[in-house]
C-alpha cells in the first residue's frame, strides 16, 4: 500500500492534505502555498471539508466541553458518512449528494469564477436536475440543496436558468444557443 503512494501514476498535479487542530493555521499555510503555487505559473485548487450538521454540532458542543479525544473526533468523522446521502453506483463507485451548505459553497466558489470572466460568458444551470439521480422522484433529488446553488449564483449577469435537467434535450438546444451567442 505504502508504495503505491509514493509510485508514480498517470493522473495530472498533486495533493496537498492538511490535517491539525483547530487555530493551528491550516488555513492560513494553504492559503500562503496556493498563492506561492499560482505566483509560479501553477493552477491551484484549494477545498476543504465541511462536516454534516449533525456532526458539525456535535464537534460544536465537544470542542465547547473540551471532551473531544482523538478517538471521539475520529469517530464523528466516520459518523459525518453515515449522516450523508450515498448511492452506489457499482461496485466501484459510490456517490455523495451534496449538502445545502456545500450547494452554498460550490455557488459562491462558482460565482467568483464567473464574475473573473473576461469575454461573453453564459453560464447555464439545469434547474430541473444536474444528473440522472438529481431529476425530481430520483435518489438524489433535494430541492433545497438545489435552491442554495441557485441563491449563491443570484445577481450573476451571466448565469441562466433552464427549466430542464441536465440530459434533457432542452437544456441540450440552450447550450448550442448559449454557445452560438458568445461564439458569434
Amino acid at each position: 500500500m505504502l508504495n503505491n503512494l509514493s509510485s508514480p501514476h498517470e493522473y495530472p498535479g498533486k495533493l496537498f492534505v492538511v490535517e491539525g487542530i483547530d487555530g493551528s493555521g491550516k488555513t492560513t499555510q494553504l492559503a500562503l502555498l496556493a498563492k506561492w503555487l499560482s505566483a509560479a505559473g501553477l493552477r491551484v485548487f484549494v477545498t476543504e471539508w465541511n462536516s454534516s450538521a449533525l456532526v458539525k454540532a456535535a464537534t460544536k458542543m465537544g470542542k465547547k466541553k473540551n471532551s473531544l479525544t482523538p478517538t471521539t473526533f475520529s469517530l464523528l468523522h466516520a459518523t459525518d458518512f453515515a449522516d450523508r446521502l450515498l448511492y452506489q453506483h457499482n461496485p466501484q463507485v459510490t456517490l455523495m449528494r451534496t449538502t445545502r451548505e456545500e450547494n452554498t459553497a460550490i455557488g459562491e466558489f462558482l460565482a467568483r469564477k464567473i464574475a473573473a470572466f473576461t469575454g461573453p460568458a453564459v453560464f447555464l444551470v439545469p434547474t430541473g436536475g444536474v444528473s440522472l439521480l438529481d431529476v425530481p422522484g430520483a435518489p438524489f433529488h433535494d430541492p433545497d440543496a438545489d435552491a442554495a446553488l441557485l441563491a449563491a449564483l443570484d445577481g450573476i449577469a451571466a448565469v441562466r436558468t433552464v427549466p430542464a435537467a441536465i440530459n434533457d434535450p432542452e437544456f441540450a438546444d440552450a447550450v448550442v444557443a448559449a454557445w452560438r451567442e458568445v461564439t458569434a
